[in-house]
């Protein structure tokens, strides 16, 4: 008998755990939003079964231009309203900005979170946000650690006359990178607040606050014990790039065992925190009024000049300072361009006593640079380093100078400076601007070329269509110049593609043998776009490329293997290809563009191998990629 209870027993126990293998628990709380299968179905691993949908927080997807999509970035605080719910609003934060924009709208997806407590937002629901991008920089901030709350008020701590606490309303505004936004409120830039132990201060508590070169000092009277006299403390506390990095504690020897139990409490809230990580999650806070730039100012330092084609950056101790200016031309900025940015801003200052050059450098096709010191008998021995480089039609210039024995001193807020700066992605022009000029908006790439063998010369240049209309019949002008700025080359070139769509980019190629002209002489290129036209012709399927290799043979040419496919629902039998090549840094270093006639025709999803070659020399190639699309 008591074996079959034993048996009895085990068979409970493997009942148990049978039903326990088939019951199906929810990776997350929420809702079946979508039944997959029906009762009683055979599934498989793998399957889904349901469609989920978390009710502690849900996505928006909102859509924003592209002009707008470059100051946005993950976290920033969104505000967002639903149709269904009009009396309240949301409080989101950005989530995630993809990479790719949609070609018809020409808008980017930017996912948003929303906390959802109360399960009032469902899926499917309409909704609106208000993405707050950026700040005047001449708003009033505080410190957040300034803000207090009591009896439902927001209050900062303003130090008065003989270092007197004053409690002070404010209405605070947008929070960003430690510092909060001061709306309204009886605040002035310059004013001295409390940040620390705040809470505890009551109006009219007496304060001693004392701020020195790169340190804050917090003097303290008070007693350890009811019995004792007061004693004198002093908290010292070294600050840069607005983050403690020492601290130290003293006092009266005599008081030293009742003072010593404070240190490790100092030392338990103290945090060394990354200023790079802080400034990267804060974004710029410095928007030129033309929208043609946005950066970040490190700590110590502003504004000493505004102007309508740039700013002028000082530090607190006007050591150190930055320039950066911005010029319209009427073509991408050439090699030669960037050179007298850079070289020709020098002037007479090689000729001068005391001038040393320390380095120029042809950082890469779209940027040059020179450093050098330079003696003058107003401010001494100063470094100064200038850079040049091009966005879109836009040269820009940067100056940055220091004294040499402070270089490396200010060097993190130079680099802080480089690395903030946002330029902005050409946009559509306004339909008025299309219709009175065929080719506003069409805009030419970095030109490039190179002597191949046998003294051929060969030049190409990306030509990027930003209206919002299709084109065709676009012609270019290919101009050479020699070093003294002499036209020695001048062809045009026709759209090889028979449609270039909105938003799209076509390549130049040319071939200019020394035949035809004095290519000896030859310094730089200078391609322009001279006319377009607007087309209703709807926009042609690519080819889509599907891989491919690529290898320079003995003779440095590039011999390239590539695999197309095509796109569209008709049977084709030409292509017009073009196969890309990147340096090391990931910047086009070439485009060879032909229209091929194909041995076959090639049926709707059907795959075709090509073959190209890229007469050198070349080193090597670093990276490389194919666009097929359809030819005239």
């Amino acid at each position: 008998l008591a074996g079959q209870v034993r048996q009895a027993e085990a068979g409970v126990v493997a009942a148990r755990v049978a039903v326990s293998d088939h019951v199906i628990a929810a990776p997350v709380g929420g809702g079946i939003a979508e039944k997959k299968v029906d009762v009683g179905e055979v599934v498989s691993p793998g399957q889904g079964l349901f469609r989920l949908v978390s009710d502690d927080t849900v996505h928006f997807n909102a859509l924003v231009p592209e002009e707008k999509v470059r100051f946005v970035s993950v976290g920033m605080p969104v505000a967002v309203n639903v149709d269904a719910l009009p009396a309240r609003a949301f409080a989101g934060r950005v989530l995630e900005v993809l990479p790719a924009a949609d070609l018809r709208s020409r808008t980017f997806t930017v996912k948003v979170g929303i906390p959802n407590p109360g399960n009032q937002l469902r899926e499917g629901m309409f909704a609106r946000g208000q993405i707050v991008t950026q700040r005047n920089r001449r708003s009033l901030r505080v410190p957040a650690d300034a803000v207090v709350t009591r009896e439902q008020k927001s209050l900062v701590v303003r130090i008065e006359g003989a270092n007197t606490a004053v409690p002070v309303p404010v209405e605070l505004g947008s929070a960003r990178g430690g510092s909060v936004e001061i709306l309204s409120g009886a605040l002035v830039a310059g004013d001295r607040v409390v940040t620390e132990g705040a809470t505890e201060i009551e109006a009219s508590q007496p304060v001693n606050i004392i701020t020195e070169e790169g340190a804050r000092h917090l003097e303290m009277i008070g007693r350890f014990d009811p019995a004792q006299p007061p004693a004198r403390l002093l908290a010292e506390m070294w600050v840069a790039q607005g983050v403690m990095v020492g601290i130290s504690l003293h006092g009266p020897t005599a008081d030293w065992v009742q003072i010593q139990p404070l240190w490790p409490l100092l030392r338990q809230g103290f945090v060394l925190g990354d200023v790079a990580r802080a400034r990267d999650a804060a974004g710029p806070d410095y928007f030129h009024p033309s929208g043609q730039f946005a950066l970040t100012l490190p700590a110590g330092w502003d504004i000493a000049e505004e102007m309508a084609d740039g700013a002028l950056l000082t530090e607190m101790g006007h050591l150190a300072q930055f320039q950066i200016t911005f010029q319209e031309m009427d073509h991408r900025p050439t090699a030669r361009d960037l050179e007298a940015a850079v070289f020709g801003a020098l002037g007479d200052l090689p000729e001068q006593e005391g001038f040393i050059e320390l380095a120029r450098e042809e950082v890469s096709a779209y940027a040059r640079l020179a450093r050098f010191e330079s003696v003058t008998a107003e401010e001494g021995i100063y470094r100064t380093e200038l850079q040049a480089f091009a966005n879109g039609n836009h040269l820009f210039s940067t100056s940055f100078s220091a004294p040499p024995h402070f270089w490396d001193t200010f060097a993190p807020a130079y680099e802080l400076l480089m690395a903030s700066l946002q330029l902005p992605a050409p946009a559509p022009p306004d339909e008025a601007t299309q219709d009175a000029d065929p080719i506003a908006g069409v805009m030419v790439g970095p030109t490039l070329f190179y002597r191949a063998r046998g003294g051929s010369l060969w030049v190409s240049a990306p030509i990027h269509n930003y209206r919002t209309r299709n084109l065709e019949d676009l012609t270019a002008a290919v101009q050479l110049f020699d070093a003294a700025d002499k036209l020695i080359v001048a062809e045009s070139w026709r759209l090889q593609q028979r449609v270039l769509p909105a938003g799209a980019t076509t390549y130049l190629t040319m071939r200019l043998t020394p035949e035809d002209y004095p290519l000896d002489e030859a310094s730089y290129a200078l391609v322009k776009v001279v006319d377009a036209t607007d087309t209703q012709q709807p926009a042609l399927a690519p080819w889509g490329y599907m891989g491919g290799a690529a290898e320079v043979n003995a003779q440095g040419d590039v011999a390239m293997r590539l695999t197309m496919r095509n796109a569209s629902n008709e049977t084709r039998n030409r292509i017009y290809l073009t196969a890309l090549l990147y340096d090391a840094a990931g910047n086009l270093s070439f485009a060879r563009a032909e229209t091929m006639n194909l041995r076959r025709n090639v049926g709707p999803g059907e795959r075709v191998e090509l073959e190209m070659i890229i007469w050198g020399p070349f080193g090597g190639v670093f990276g490389f990629d194919a666009v097929g699309e359809v030819p005239q």
